[in-house]
């Protein structure tokens, strides 16, 4: 584990996904977010990044790009805490030994 390098969405990200996403209707859920996405031919990678979403209606593409947002830091914000804390991360959240990011499960909840 390598803490919060291993989940990483800076502005280019962010602005690559809304770019592949101009077009999709709106408001969308994550599901019709992904579909568009994969119809674009978008990256794996780019995928990832969408399905760390939370799953909600979006009302526009920045809309997306701030959830984006958020779920980094609030990973980061949990994986610095078990680091903190001394604490390996729940399995829901650990990083496989091949993998290049961590895949986790209602590691965070939207109000």
């Amino acid at each position: 584990m390598q803490g919060k390098s291993d989940f990483y969405v800076d502005a280019a990200v962010v602005a690559e996904l809304k770019t592949l996403l101009v077009g999709v209707a709106l408001p969308a859920e994550k599901a019709r977010l992904l579909e568009y996405a994969v119809q674009q031919r978008a990256e794996p990678p780019l995928l990832d990044v969408l399905r760390s979403l939370p799953d909600r209606p979006y009302e526009s593409l920045d809309d997306v790009g701030e959830a984006l947002l958020h779920v980094q830091d609030a990973v980061q914000a949990v994986v610095e805490l078990y680091e903190d804390l001394g604490k390996p991360l729940p399995a829901s959240i650990r990083q496989p030994a091949e993998a290049d990011a961590i895949q986790f499960e209602y590691a965070v909840a939207v109000p």
